[in-house]
């Protein structure tokens, strides 16, 4: 609002010189543009956070309390603000990402639209084990362990054979998804 009466107020001061005082403006102009460009190159960076912030938030990719994970970082969203993003990680420490770097990355929320979300754990297994008796050993030890949820059911999966054994891996679902590691280290034990 300020920035449009600004602009208003400047066009009538510039027609007021012009039109009744019958003062020559162009100096005035090409002055005016050469400042816009400076200024604009010197706040490039900032004016980019701020289209970036405004974007995510009218986008609404991801609220407060949210799992993210954007490129490399994940974490708890704790704040969103014009300039910049603040995320939890699992190391207690506080992210200060520009919004800019946030809206450039591949962005996958954990919490959205529900905050079910499936794990996998691959591994390998001897050529004498019976596939189906490692497809129910896989499916058995996810149900073991309470943080995995009861629906959908817990898969198991042959991926691949390989030089060495057969490729599997086991897919479960969870919720809690700021406790991945300690649940796929139980269900890995279980295994």
């Amino acid at each position: 609002h300020s920035v449009i009466l600004g602009i208003l107020y400047l066009a009538a001061l510039f027609i007021i010189l012009r039109v009744i005082l019958d003062v020559n403006i162009t100096p005035f102009l090409a002055t005016s543009a050469l400042l816009t460009m400076i200024l604009g190159l010197a706040f490039q960076d900032l004016l980019q956070n701020i289209i970036s912030g405004l974007s995510l938030h009218f986008i609404k990719s991801f609220n407060k309390g949210d799992w993210i994970l954007a490129g490399e970082r994940d974490g708890v969203v704790v704040d969103i603000n014009w300039r910049e993003t603040r995320i939890f990680d699992r190391y207690s420490n506080v992210m200060v990402i520009p919004n800019k770097t946030i809206a450039a990355e591949k962005l996958t929320n954990f919490s959205y639209p529900s905050r079910t979300t499936a794990l996998t754990i691959p591994l390998r297994v001897s050529y004498s084990a019976s596939p189906a008796a490692v497809f129910d050993a896989l499916t058995q030890a996810a149900r073991d362990c309470p943080a995995v949820l009861e629906r959908p059911q817990p898969q198991a999966h042959l991926l691949a054979y390989e030089d060495f054994g057969i490729k599997y891996a086991v897919k479960f679902w969870i919720t809690d998804f700021k406790a991945k590691y300690p649940i796929m280290a139980e269900v890995g034990r279980n295994i």
